[in-house]
């Protein structure tokens, strides 16, 4: 984030120092007359610099929490999915032309593949069983199975204001069948983190 702020502020300087630069129509400042008698003059030039981070603006809103409720383990050795939906919105942009918006497992290792969405026993830490789920954007599924950029995943690049998208995980409660003969020894409280970044795109 603060690479793309410090691109963003060179544009900005840019603009201020070569943006007005063919506009010589509009009258500038009337000042002293150089005549053969007073053949030189001073003249004050001044500029200002702002802070261009104060231009970029954007919020993007993303799921506080998503719940997958109980989950049951079910009869036969086949899939049962259980899906829950939810928004990720751009409420508002300003001065980029985009926002990228990513996503990842807390813990993930970038450059590696396969770095699942998972949940942890949070009842008992000692628990080696962790229920994988998928993340989708739309009905598109992201793809964990390649190497995982430095962000997480790529989610979606929002292009304007008032964007919308609505995506969702799914978890295969055939996960549970292997202990469907003693759910004890798995059962407890499973929690896991998502974690979404964004990035502002300034060209």
């Amino acid at each position: 984030m603060k690479k793309k702020l410090t691109v963003m502020l060179a544009a900005v300087l840019a603009l201020t120092a070569f943006g007005f630069a063919p506009a010589f129509a509009e009258e500038q400042a009337t000042g002293q007359e150089l005549t053969d008698q007073v053949r030189s003059g001073d003249t004050e030039v001044d500029a200002r610099i702002v802070d261009g981070a104060g231009e970029v603006a954007y919020i993007v809103t993303v799921p506080e929490k998503i719940d997958f409720g109980r989950l049951v383990c079910p009869e036969n050795d086949e899939d049962s999915f259980t899906i829950q939906k939810f928004n990720v919105n751009c409420v508002q942009m300003q001065g980029v032309s985009g926002v990228k918006v990513s996503v990842n497992n807390d813990g993930a290792t970038a450059g590696e593949k396969n770095q699942d969405f998972y949940l942890s026993n949070q009842t008992n830490a000692a628990s080696t069983f962790k229920p994988s789920y998928e993340v989708y954007v739309g009905t598109t599924k992201i793809d964990t199975s390649v190497a995982m950029p430095a962000n997480g995943y790529d989610y979606l690049v929002f292009t304007k204001e008032g964007q919308s998208i609505t995506g969702g995980v799914r978890l295969n409660q055939r996960l549970l069948f292997p202990y469907k003969d003693d759910i004890a020894s798995i059962a407890g409280e499973y929690s896991g983190t998502m974690v979404f970044t964004t990035a502002a795109i300034l060209d």
